[in-house]
Parts: structure tokens; C-alpha cells; sequence
């Protein structure tokens, strides 16, 4: 489990795939980061992915 600190010290869950050019992925309440990780290895073959769950 990724996880990375806002400047006012928020934790948040990531997930990361591939490398280059970032496609930052939000999702819907009541769902999670999860909804967007066959979308997301797809997409991992030519852009960097970060999903984060919603807080």
C-alpha cells in the first residue's frame, strides 16, 4: 500500500502504474480506487496512472 502526505499532513492511498505522462483517476462515492484498475493497467502501457481513494 502507496501512501503519500499533503502539505497539511493528509495521508492519502495511491496506486501508481507505468511511467510518462500522469492521468490522475477520481472516482464516485461510494466506490473506491479499485473501480479503475482494468482501466488503469490498460492505460499504464503509454501514460503514468495515480488513482487515490476519496477521503
Amino acid at each position: 500500500m502507496t501512501m503519500i502526505k499533503t502539505r497539511t499532513g493528509t495521508e492519502l492511498y495511491v496506486k501508481d502504474w507505468g511511467q510518462g505522462r500522469p492521468i490522475v483517476l477520481l472516482h464516485g462515492w461510494p466506490l473506491t480506487s479499485d473501480t479503475w484498475d482494468d482501466f488503469a493497467m490498460e492505460a499504464a502501457n503509454t501514460d503514468a496512472d495515480h488513482s487515490r481513494n476519496r477521503r
